[in-house]
């Protein structure tokens, strides 16, 4: 446990006072493999409820994938895992307390982080079959936020390859190549 000292607050006296929070490890150095960071050091610090970023989308997702994991190839699951710690490891400064944000500004930064965690973790070089995974677990969420669409075409436009599978899907629906719902 890690002891910050947090900004200077305004008493009723309008002296300033310095809080101290205790700061789980795991929110200044997330661990590989776990989803607790969204609960247990976003969540517990923003309370941005159920639909906010850290339940609604960060944890809901971290979970969907780490559930869906054994789907895909080892090269996807090796993915799965670095880009999983990225994302988190993104948001340390505001579980820290080094950033302050409101939830819509968390959202932001977050979905802010996702296309480069998702390309610098190797999205590009993932099997066809890895993607299509990806879009099965993710499903038409990556459209309804500009945040969320906009990372994804950020994602999609790092990577020829990726795009142009996207674009076959969207106008060919080959079932054999992409996941339902592209239809």
């Amino acid at each position: 446990m890690i002891i910050i000292p947090v900004q200077p607050t305004q008493s009723l006296s309008d002296t300033p006072s310095f809080q101290l929070r205790d700061i789980p490890f795991e929110c200044s150095n997330p661990t590989y493999g776990s989803c607790t960071f969204y609960a247990d050091c976003l969540e517990s610090r923003y309370h941005c409820g159920q639909s906010g970023y850290p339940i609604g989308y960060g944890q809901h997702y971290c979970e969907a994938f780490t559930a869906a994991g054994s789907k895909f190839s080892l090269q996807g699951q090796e993915w799965l895992a670095h880009t999983m710690h990225c994302l988190q490891a993104a948001l340390v400064p505001e579980a820290t307390g080094e950033d302050e944000a409101t939830c819509n500004a968390l959202a932001d930064k977050a979905f802010a982080t996702h296309a480069a965690c998702y390309v610098n973790n190797g999205l590009c070089e993932l099997f066809p079959t890895d993607w299509a995974e990806i879009v099965t677990i993710v499903g038409w969420t990556l459209f309804k936020s500009w945040d969320a669409t906009k990372s994804t075409f950020q994602a999609a436009g790092n990577c020829a390859a990726l795009a142009a599978w996207i674009l076959l899907c969207t106008t060919l629906n080959n079932r054999n190549l992409c996941p339902s719902g592209f239809d």
